[in-house]
């Protein structure tokens, strides 16, 4: 078999954040069609997921942090009521003509991975936030993906055998159905768990955090976002260089669903796009350039503390081994430089949250 790739074309609980003017680079684009989410679902999200400003510690903090030694069993994915095999499956069965596939690919805006086998695609797996609007329920063979589509996206749970924690995580895939994209999606050698696993173990080790509980509830609520979304555009098995970048922006875009300020979307936007700061600062041969422009980075208050506890959960949420063999670029002292940048530009006032920032080049 020849292997061959084809690429293809409520109210919020933070709206009492005051709302300052998007500092996003404009470039960027966002030309997918976020799957639907019903009020019911965005509310339990936000109220559950995200979290009251007021509470200290909520139910699904608590579950979530509980089920790390659950999530650890299921390293090849999260069982769901239709797993992602079946999905796939079930497409190959409908998808039997290359240029079918093709035009598929293209409406659904994915990128299919596939092996022709006696002249017919089988569809192996694939990279992308799968849309259904654009797909044509006019003709057969989209219909018939759609309804595919449909089952695998909204009429999904998930069936651990803890029921509690299934609880937590199905108001995860109802408020964010583009996060089943990932469940059971393979990851490259390096990382123990498949790439649902990783992302969920990043969020509860967060979570678990000794420093969590000291963020203000805001901060809670943008940490947990950052965690949920930080790899949800990594491509399948590979190294995926960059992948942090195309991740910020689909997550900028589809968390509109639940906050409408523009200042936590970019905080959210902005955590993600940076989230390799550490091994950036680590490979860095000028340790002064590059605690300058991570001072900018993270130039909002607790957004330091916010990078360093995702830092440590993702480094956790590799494997066991790969911790212990790096954690020890997250000491103190290794990070003094970043910390002391940041302590002058508080001191100055130098730093405006909004769209007019000074450059990282300004700061000494």
């Amino acid at each position: 078999m020849v292997y061959i790739r084809k690429n293809t074309e409520n109210n919020s609980d933070y709206s009492f954040i005051n709302d300052k003017t998007s500092s996003l680079d404009k470039t960027v684009s966002f030309d997918k069609t976020a799957l639907k989410v019903d009020k019911n679902n965005k509310i339990t999200f936000t109220k559950d997921v995200l979290g009251s400003k007021r509470a200290k510690e909520t139910l699904f903090e608590k579950d979530i942090k509980e089920g790390i030694s659950i999530l650890k069993t299921y390293s090849d994915g999260l069982p769901l009521l239709y797993s992602r095999k079946e999905f796939l499956d079930d497409i190959n069965k409908v998808l039997t003509d290359k240029n079918k596939l093709f035009e598929v690919a293209k409406k659904a805006g994915v990128e299919f991975d596939y092996c022709m086998n006696n002249n017919k695609p089988v569809i192996e797996g694939y990279d992308g936030l799968f849309g259904l609007d654009k797909l044509d329920k006019t003709d057969e063979v989209q219909k018939a993906v759609y309804d595919l589509a449909y089952k695998f996206f909204y009429e999904n749970r998930v069936t651990t055998e803890n029921k509690t924690l299934n609880k937590q995580l199905n108001k995860i895939i109802k408020g964010v159905p583009e996060f089943i994209n990932c469940i059971g999606k393979r990851q490259h050698g390096t990382h123990k768990y498949s790439l649902d696993i990783h992302i969920l173990l990043v969020l509860a080790y967060s979570i678990n955090d000794e420093e969590f509980k000291n963020l203000p509830p805001t901060e809670k609520a943008c940490l947990k976002l950052a965690c949920i979304f930080h790899d949800i555009s990594k491509k399948e098995n590979v190294v995926d260089e960059g992948h942090q970048n195309q991740s910020s922006i689909w997550a900028k875009n589809i968390i509109k669903r639940f906050i409408k300020n523009p200042e936590l979307k970019d905080r959210v936007y902005e955590i993600i796009k940076n989230h390799h700061w550490l091994k950036d600062y680590n490979i860095a041969s000028d340790k002064d350039e590059i605690s300058k422009k991570l001072a900018f980075d993270f130039r909002r208050p607790y957004d330091f503390e916010i990078a360093k506890i995702m830092a440590r959960a993702d480094l956790m949420g590799v494997s066991d081994m790969f911790y212990i063999q790096h954690n020890y670029a997250l000491a103190k002292e290794n990070l003094e430089p970043i910390q002391t940048k940041l302590d002058k530009m508080y001191e100055k006032g130098c730093a405006i949250f909004c769209d007019c920032v000074n450059t990282n080049k300004k700061i000494k």
